[in-house]
């Protein structure tokens, strides 16, 4: 674990200090005094580190502690140095550590040449080496490319808290980013003083337009489990579909793939049938993730896959009928996952558990909770996840993190199921978010975005299901004049990203509304 601050922050001091006096009930306690001989047990310790997680959102092994228990041990624990831990290597070790077995070979391959782990490994030791105390923020638009895996990785490793941005962002969107990126670490608040973060712009699982502000040690720690989860091995080639500016492209594509020391394939971007298809012919992959698009496009190219040995979907619900078609053609089933922008990589379906998107990781810790908000370990209901990649909240947004995240736990909102043995299965969303082709949808900020735009008299968005499992967003409009979809794009192209503007226009003489004013969606037409 590695930190910015040369000095412990004074308030998270005192507060670290209140929470360690409370649990021994003790008085003033002096730093090199014995958590034991004050009176402390191993219940005790739990609950010590369980407060300190709560609070500080960093996790603290019980081992650690018993080797120095002590207010002094566990404030170099919770707030240490800018040196690395031998015990948590940062980016540049363990991309070292993975370059081991063949420096030569090529640790990325894409659409603009080759990295080999011998260049990365120089890259990140050199970025790590002249990281300046404390880094500065800065935003990247981030392209899937192997020059963006270069900037990326340069910044990781050196501890800069940097704001990740979808290349084709809105300069609109971007400014709203940067705004509450920056302004969250400039105020020096709880999100921005534990430890190097990064952020991403996402509309991750409530379509709000935020900033998912996420510790870059506890993320790797992610990514290396999610690695050893999925069995990757040096000398796997691993074709990653998702773009790099998304979480399920940065961490569940590029940096697992690195830790877990295999060949990351990026194809060119926008995907095509054909591009996938010469991508993964010319490197041959053992391992693919993505979407369910990319499998459509790979299975409509005729892209032969003779060594693959398995395929991770993930990012949206897994589309209907696809996992038998792509079985019979490829003879390798596909792999439910599932993670969140929020928390990192929660599980993979290893074992290819029907319905199932896997048990969590080690480390990660899941729970539902039913409809007194009374925590259960099986069941059915709301999903909260607890990770060490668990992100600090949303920069610039004290509301929304407060809503979400709960005592260590992040609320996702999906309503899920955990069987006796362990394994997660979904059953859907508590809210009325669209996911389209695995970015969400707010149906409230577009409806307001085209009101304002188009001088709408009502509007109402919804998801219509297309016969591929994916969902087309549609505007039901009302006004005084001819509305057309011409008129959306032109209105909304620098307000919205592509994905949330309406794909098709219904316009209406009314809405329909029931007896209190609340539309009824049900009759809408379809």
């Amino acid at each position: 674990m590695t930190r910015a601050p040369a000095q412990p922050d004074h308030a998270e001091a005192v507060l670290l200090r209140a929470i360690y006096e409370d649990v021994l009930g003790a008085g003033h306690v002096d730093e090199g005094e014995g958590f034991f001989v004050l009176g402390g047990s191993s219940l005790l310790v739990e609950i010590l580190l369980e407060r300190v997680r709560a609070r500080f959102g960093v996790t603290v092994a019980v081992e650690r502690f018993y080797a120095e228990p002590t207010l002094a041990g566990l404030r170099r624990l919770v707030q240490p140095p800018s040196a690395p831990d031998p015990d948590r290597p940062g980016l540049a070790g363990l991309l070292a550590r993975a370059a081991a077995p063949d420096p030569t070979r090529p640790a990325v391959v894409g659409p603009d040449g080759a990295l080999s782990y011998a260049e990365a490994a120089a890259l990140t030791e050199r970025a790590a080496a002249r990281a300046a105390e404390p880094p500065a923020p800065r935003a990247v638009r981030l392209p899937t490319t192997v020059d963006g895996v270069r900037t990326v990785l340069a910044d990781l490793a050196a501890g800069v808290p940097v704001l990740v941005l979808d290349p084709a962002a809105t300069a609109a969107e971007e400014a709203a980013a940067r705004e509450a990126f920056d302004g969250e670490l400039r105020a020096g608040g709880r999100l921005a003083g534990a430890g190097p973060v990064h952020g991403l712009a996402t509309s991750g699982s409530t379509g709000r337009p935020k900033v998912v502000l996420s510790p870059t040690d506890g993320t790797l720690l992610v990514r290396l489990r999610q690695a050893e989860d999925v069995g990757m091995v040096p000398g796997d080639v691993y074709l990653v579909t998702a773009p790099l500016h998304l979480s399920f492209g940065l961490g569940g594509g590029l940096l697992a793939g690195l830790l877990g020391g295999v060949t990351v394939v990026l194809p060119p971007l926008p995907l095509t049938p054909d591009g996938l298809r010469r991508a993964a012919e010319e490197q041959p992959p053992t391992l693919t993730m993505g979407v369910g698009l990319a499998y459509r496009f790979l299975l409509a190219a005729g892209a032969r896959l003779p060594a693959l040995r398995r395929a991770v979907i993930g990012g949206e619900p897994l589309p209907p009928g696809l996992d038998s078609v792509w079985e019979e053609r490829t003879g390798v089933p596909l792999t439910d996952s599932y993670g969140t922008s929020e928390t990192g990589h929660v599980s993979t379906n290893v074992e290819g558990v029907a319905g199932s998107v896997g048990r969590p990781l080690p480390g990660v810790e899941v729970r539902l909770t039913g409809e007194h908000d009374a925590p259960g370990g099986t069941g059915a209901g709301e999903l909260l996840v607890r990770s060490p990649g668990l992100a600090r909240g949303y920069a610039g947004d004290p509301e929304l993190t407060a809503d979400r995240f709960r005592d260590g736990w992040f609320a996702t909102g999906d309503l899920a199921e955990v069987r006796e043995d362990g394994h997660l299965l979904l059953r859907g969303r508590l809210d009325d978010q669209l996911n389209v082709g695995g970015s969400k949808v707010d149906p409230r900020e577009v409806e307001a975005a085209c009101r304002e735009s188009l001088g709408l008299t009502d509007c109402a968005v919804e998801g219509i299901a297309l016969e591929s499992g994916r969902t087309e967003v549609c505007a039901y409009v009302v006004a005084d004049h001819p509305v057309r979809r011409a008129d959306l794009v032109a209105a909304l192209r620098d307000r919205l990203s592509a994905h949330k503007i309406p794909t098709r226009v219904v316009q209406l003489d009314a809405l329909p509304r029931g007896a209190g004013g609340k539309i009824r969606r049900a009759d809408l037409p379809r």
